[in-house]
């Protein structure tokens, strides 16, 4: 490859000056000839996740070059972008807490059959369908969607058609929007769960990739705490409480944790009017009030 000047555009079409993209990469690393074809079949890997457990973090997996710090500088960036949707039947993950796996490596699953050997014809032929493909429009753009089986013939996988994005977030946000309502539909109309299990956004021009998925919860020593002491209102809201743990779904436990800060705010309210009416009911001037924490209500007669 030629000497390029460091004010020269960038061969890899960032649109960034070759002295600010790959021009930080070490000498060795400049090979745009391979530039987004780079194997990303790593295997699995097994750590201690950070973050609040239960919560959904986004791991990105920078392949292809040994300086990440520099590689940082280079991906990210608006360009070509696809999205894998890797589904599961709830219930039944497809890997261990602890390990991460990008979506080569994992085997999705679902309760759609679309080729054999879960498909079977009445007429007992083998037909060459393999594949489920569908389209969606929205406000950002029209997109491709191609499902593929595993091997049991059950959509495993969904993934996009290469489409423009400004970063991954942005290219995460676009496919889910147009992805979610055909997953919705499909659900209802069948009358079975539809459940995305990993979402792996990637970088075509790099490479780089995203996965998103969720903190696991730590081991914790078991025990049962006196039930006697927990009143009727209490166990109502635990409940929700339990419910937004065991929930797939991002929105569901938004809700259920809506509900008991909303059961929080109506039991102060409570407190407050009783300790009002037990004020009044002794002849006291101050009680609890909305905009402040005691509010006067009158004066002595002999304060005139």
């Amino acid at each position: 490859m030629g000497s390029i000047g460091r004010n020269e555009p960038c061969p890899c079409n960032s649109g960034k000056k070759f002295k600010k993209c790959h021009g930080l990469l070490p000498p060795g690393n400049l090979n745009f000839e391979h530039l987004g074809t780079v194997g990303t079949k790593a295997k699995a890997a097994e750590f201690k996740l950070p973050g609040v457990p239960g919560m959904n973090l986004d791991l990105v997996i920078q392949a292809g070059y040994s300086d990440r710090e520099s590689l940082k500088n280079v991906s990210n960036l608006p360009g070509q972008y696809k999205v894998l949707f890797t589904l599961h039947r709830s219930g039944y993950p497809l890997r261990a807490e602890l390990m991460i796996s990008s979506s080569e490596q994992l085997e999705g699953d679902s309760h759609l059959a679309i080729a054999t050997p879960a498909v079977k014809y009445v007429d007992g032929r083998s037909y060459d369908v393999d594949k489920l493909m569908f389209e969606a429009t929205t406000d950002n753009g029209h997109f491709v969607f191609h499902g593929q089986p595993n091997k049991k013939g059950m959509l495993g996988t969904v993934e996009t058609e290469p489409f423009e994005a400004q970063h991954f977030g942005d290219a995460a946000l676009r496919a889910l929007h147009a992805v979610a309502p055909t997953l919705s539909i499909m659900s209802a109309a069948l009358d079975v769960p539809v459940s995305v299990y990993q979402m792996e956004v990637i970088e075509l021009r790099t490479n780089t990739r995203r996965i998103s998925l969720k903190t696991p919860f730590r081991d914790v020593l078991g025990w049962i705490p006196a039930l006697e002491s927990v009143t009727a209102e209490q166990q109502k809201y635990m409940s929700l409480y339990r419910e937004a743990l065991n929930s797939n779904s991002d929105n569901y436990s938004y809700l259920c944790f809506y509900r008991i800060i909303e059961g929080l705010r109506n039991r102060r309210e409570q407190l407050r009017k009783k300790a009002v009416d037990e004020a009044l009911a002794k002849g006291e001037s101050r009680w609890p009030n909305r905009t402040s924490e005691y509010h006067q209500t009158g004066r002595s007669k002999s304060s005139g």
